[in-house]
């Protein structure tokens, strides 16, 4: 999708307009042609790096600066242990790891469930931000006024955590969270320190508001 977007915002600039004359466009259609090829170039090093990251991961001792494989030497030994410690390796595993997930997150649209009004329906868009949410629930709902703002599961879909009478733990952290009373009755918002927010409810609320 990150791809997508960059080349969708490139290409629209690289319209040939009306009445261009011949050498126009061929430039024109020279340049769509280097963007359909660097499209093409960054895919394959994204492939790429998803494939050496999985190989070199395989070889890591519990994630730590040590790596660990066999080998053939040409004396005729076969499956010889290798075992090296290199943690400049190690670190640029980190890191690949780090930009993989970066990319696989750009692709997925931010959706957010906004809770307005007496909540007894949450609002669905898709925002950057959780700000940009609840300005697009007040537009959407002009005079209810906007509680908060959660983010969706990774499949888009609005979870609630059910709560007795201990406080509700940070589903991501585990930490202990700072909460406010909603206004239908038991309904909790909850905001971790690690800047998560969700909806807890009684035990037996714990079913899906879409």
């Amino acid at each position: 999708m990150m791809l997508k977007y960059l080349h969708e915002a490139a290409l629209a600039g690289l319209v040939i307009p009306e009445g261009a004359d011949k050498s126009a466009e061929r430039e024109i259609l020279r340049r769509r042609r280097k963007v359909e090829a660097q499209l093409s170039l960054a895919r394959r090093a994204i492939l790429m790096l998803k494939s050496l990251h999985a190989d070199v991961s395989a070889l890591r001792v519990d994630d730590g600066d040590g790596f660990q494989g066999t080998g053939d030497c040409e004396y005729g030994h076969e499956g010889v242990g290798v075992t090296l410690e290199w943690p400049n390796l190690a670190i640029l595993i980190d890191e690949t790891k780090v930009i993989l997930d970066e990319v696989a997150a750009s692709d997925v649209p931010k959706v957010w469930f906004v809770f307005h009004g007496d909540c007894s329906q949450a609002f669905r868009c898709e925002a950057d931000d959780r700000e940009e949410a609840m300005e697009i629930c007040a537009e959407a709902h002009p005079g209810s006024k906007i509680h908060v703002a959660v983010p969706a599961s990774a499949s888009g879909e609005l979870v609630m955590y059910g709560y007795g009478e201990e406080m509700v733990h940070c589903p991501l952290c585990g930490s202990r969270t700072e909460f406010g009373e909603l206004p239908r009755d038991g309904w909790q918002v909850h905001v971790c320190r690690c800047n998560h927010s969700f909806i807890a409810v009684p035990d037996e609320e714990t079913e899906v508001v879409s």
